[in-house]
Formats: structure tokens, sequence, C-alpha cells
């Protein structure tokens, strides 16, 4: 019966996560933006992405004429899947982005998004099981209040998870014990993120925010 419920339960987010509705069709004061930009140096690709939101019922918004966004002056692709808006630079970092949003009524709203500090691993090549690790990252130290770090270890999937937005922090420990069900030996991918999240330049009363994250290069070390 548990099992039935969380099933159920599952299903009903997920159909309320896929519903959406054009722009024609909600209070263009209601339409909330969250704004994107990813930038992955371990690909050195540049992702950004926008995502519209009815906040009376918290569903996708599509952009129906005449509506439009707009990413340093270039048209966004709308991903029908997951529905948003994005544009992707493959090979190349970004420095800015800077969206343009023109809404039902055709008030148009500007916001850049800045990739401003970075951050890498050290040199390492070897996280231990049974004993604290002491990563200090390079870059600089935490900003605190709407900045945090974060590391993942694992394959796919991060096995071990650990973050900060501590101001003034230069480190991150991943705990004595958080690697124990690995095996030694065995070779496992480490990345380190830092990202930002700020309120929008411009925006309707729904407000919304932009989101920045720099994602470092994958190490590969060995588990012992």
């Amino acid at each position: 019966m548990k099992k039935f419920t969380c099933l159920l339960l599952m299903g009903i987010i997920l159909l309320v996560s896929c519903k959406k509705k054009n722009s024609e069709f909600v209070d263009p004061d209601h339409i909330q933006q969250e704004l994107w930009y990813i930038y992955s140096a371990d690909n050195n690709d540049s992702h950004f992405s926008v995502r519209f939101y009815d906040t009376d019922w918290y569903t996708r918004v599509i952009l129906a004429s005449p509506s439009y966004v707009t990413l340093n002056g270039y048209s966004m692709n709308l991903n029908t899947i997951n529905s948003f808006y994005e544009s992707n630079y493959d090979n190349e970092q970004i420095p800015s982005g800077t969206f343009v949003y023109s809404d039902p009524w055709k008030r148009v709203y500007t916001n850049t998004a800045n990739l401003e500090r970075q951050i890498e691993l050290p040199a390492i090549d070897t996280l231990f099981k049974n004993k604290d690790n002491v990563i200090t990252w390079q870059g600089a130290p935490c900003g605190g209040g709407n900045e945090s770090i974060t590391m993942h270890v694992g394959i796919v999937l991060p096995v071990a998870e650990v973050t900060t937005n501590q101001a003034g922090a230069t480190s991150l420990t991943i705990p004595a014990g958080a690697l124990s069900v690995w095996n030694s030996g065995v070779p496992i991918r480490i990345r380190i993120d830092r990202q930002s999240t700020l309120p929008l330049q411009q925006g309707t009363s729904a407000g919304g925010k932009i989101i920045t994250r720099y994602e470092s290069v994958v190490k590969k070390v060995m588990i012992q």
C-alpha cells in the first residue's frame, strides 16, 4: 500500500511538472523568469537557458507571439521535451549572456548573466576512504550568501557530495567513510562547482532569478 501511494504521488508530481500554458493565456505580471548560465570547463561548453513560470499555478509558460526571448541578440531554441528555451555554445567560453524577454503586452525586460568567478580542483590523484579528505580549491574564497561551492564525487551519479556557502571558505572536506562503498584501487571522478543566485535586473512583479554555475575540469582519482 505504501509503495502504491508513493508511486501515485510521484505520478501526480510528474504530471503537474509537465503542465504548460501559452503566454497569451497567462497574466503577464504573473510570468516569472528563471535564467541560467552553466559553463563546463571540462568540455569548454557554455549553456544558457530560461524557464518561464505562471506563478498562479507554477506551470511552465511557452511563449506565443508577440512574446519572444533572445540571447545576445539571437533567438533561443525551445526545448519541447522540458519546456524551456536554450542556447548552446560548444567549445566556447562566453563571458556573459544578455537575455531580452518581451512579454504578451510587449514590455521588454533585459537581464545579463556574467561568468565572473572561476574555480578548479588542485592537483589530486587519490581520495581516502577511512580519513577526511580536505581539498583546497583553486580560485577565490566562497563569497557566502548567494554563492555556494559544491564538490561531486562519483561515476555517473555522485556517491558523495559536499557543499558550503560560508563566506571566506577556501576548502571542502569529504568526511571519512563517505567513500566506503568503493573498493580500494577503483578510479572515480571528481568535480567542483561555483554557483551564484542573484535577483533579476529587470522583471515583472512575479520576480525571478539569475543562476550562474562554473563547473570545473573533471579529474579522475584513485580510491585508497
